[in-house]
């Protein structure tokens, strides 16, 4: 590029992001008169049908919608990037101008269809660095950033460092950061957070840093803390990490994410005894098997077993849900205690919770029946007690596990004996018979 070239290049950047995200009409993406392949124009009615296209989109149609989306994306990708990769750039940020019609226009709660968008704006990036980031993807950008009412163009902002030269990302942040201490991020809503995006996707965690803590004390803004921090370790900085963290006593619902974050930092840093430290520290808050496994592992062969047993009685002596107690060593492959916590506290499981319950029953039904008996017995009841009938095939289900456990069960461990407590049910709930007949 020639010097005046440059100038006037620059020049034009500073304008756009002086202007962002007030930058006007820009007229079409193709201009008038351009000359494009005949695959380019094809593909561009295809585009345009989608955008012109006023039919709401209900949720259930939401994901055919989006193989149309992706379809699309699929031919431009096969048929224009190998051959034509400047107008494939064009006709991918026309795609993107597609979203304002089809996620306005549409129920897109299962995010189906913003996926094509993201999509979208990863292709654009990917054409945009294989061309070397030329002029006219500097203006797409602009354009399409300025429009992004529905968070399907954000990608645009990570993959930045594909789009924009190192030069015009030097403007932008620098024309940004002045209108930011100038005019504050309520003027410009989301600008600290575009220019937090541009600062990751250069890998400049220390600018990110400065973006969104700005000189204030992490311990007064800790979720702004932790995000830094995570900032840092993305972009391999460990150390300022550690400087950001807030340590010591901090409020109880943000101390598994602080320690988190330390677990990382200190693993980056090789700090293994620190690391254990703090694994332990959540340990004792969370009862976490994640966190006990990964204990173990680290500990030297001789230290494993005694370990674990400490890990084990801390469980049983801290954590207070004989249902968290369960579940713990379900999933640490100790059956044996996990029935034994069950069976000790029988009339403590609320079925209502049925997704973790399910888990520890199917994990115990093939050889700890009895364990296994109490949680579908709490299930079941829970569905008895809401007297809602289509919810009955499930107490069926859960029936039909208690009638097989009860022909090979010869010792009930003090549990109530299936009989005497079908007894029961049957005279509490006598009344139920849409349950009743289905099983009689």
């Amino acid at each position: 590029m020639r010097l005046s070239e440059s100038m006037e290049f620059e020049k034009s950047v500073r304008e756009l992001a002086a202007r962002f995200p007030d930058i006007g009409d820009q007229g079409p993406i193709f201009p008038e008169g351009n000359k494009v392949s005949a695959a380019t124009k094809r593909l561009g009615k295809l585009v345009a049908a989608i955008n012109e296209d006023s039919c709401f989109i209900p949720y259930r149609e939401s994901f055919r919608f989006a193989e149309v989306l992706h379809a699309a994306l699929d031919r431009i990708e096969d048929e224009i990037v190998p051959a034509h990769p400047n107008e494939a750039l064009c006709l991918f940020a026309m795609f993107i101008e597609t979203d304002a019609r089809v996620i306005a226009n549409g129920d897109d709660s299962a995010g189906a269809m913003a996926e094509a968008y993201y999509r979208a704006c990863r292709l654009f990036a990917t054409v945009a660095e294989n061309l070397e980031k030329p002029r006219r993807a500097h203006e797409l950008f602009f354009r399409l950033a300025a429009n992004s009412d529905y968070g399907t163009r954000d990608q645009l902002f990570d993959h930045a460092h594909q789009i924009l030269s190192a030069v015009a990302t030097k403007i932008v942040i620098e024309v940004w950061m002045e209108r930011l201490g100038k005019e504050g991020d309520d003027k410009f809503w989301g600008l600290s957070t575009r220019l937090g995006q541009l600062a990751q996707s250069i890998g400049d965690s220390s600018l990110y840093e400065e973006i969104h803590l700005r000189g204030r004390d992490p311990k007064e803004y800790l979720l702004v803390a932790f995000n830094v921090a995570e900032c840092h370790l993305k972009c391999g900085n460990p150390e300022r990490a550690l400087a950001v963290l807030p340590m010591g006593d901090i409020e109880k619902r943000f101390l598994s994410e602080r320690n988190d974050l330390l677990a990382k930092v200190y693993e980056a840093l090789g700090e293994e005894v620190k690391l254990r430290q703090v694994i332990l520290e959540e340990f004792h808050h969370s009862g976490s098997a994640t966190d006990a496994k990964r204990l173990v592992g680290m500990a030297p062969e001789t230290e494993k077993a005694s370990l674990r047993s400490q890990l084990d009685r801390l469980v049983l002596e801290s954590v207070g849900s004989p249902s968290r107690q369960a579940e713990y060593f379900v999933a640490m492959g100790d059956l044996e205690t996990a029935e034994q916590v069950v069976v000790e506290n029988v009339g403590s499981f609320n079925g209502d919770f049925y997704e973790s319950l399910l888990q520890i029953a199917e994990a115990l039904q093939e050889d700890y029946p009895v364990g296994s008996s109490v949680l579908y017995r709490a299930m079941m009841e829970s569905v008895l007690n809401r007297a809602i009938s289509k919810y009955y095939p499930h107490a069926i289900r859960y029936y039909n596990y208690l009638k097989e456990f009860d022909s090979r069960i010869n010792e009930w461990k003090g549990v109530q004996p299936h009989q005497i407590y079908w007894n029961e049910i049957k005279e509490k709930h006598a009344k139920k018979s849409a349950f009743w007949r289905r099983i009689l």
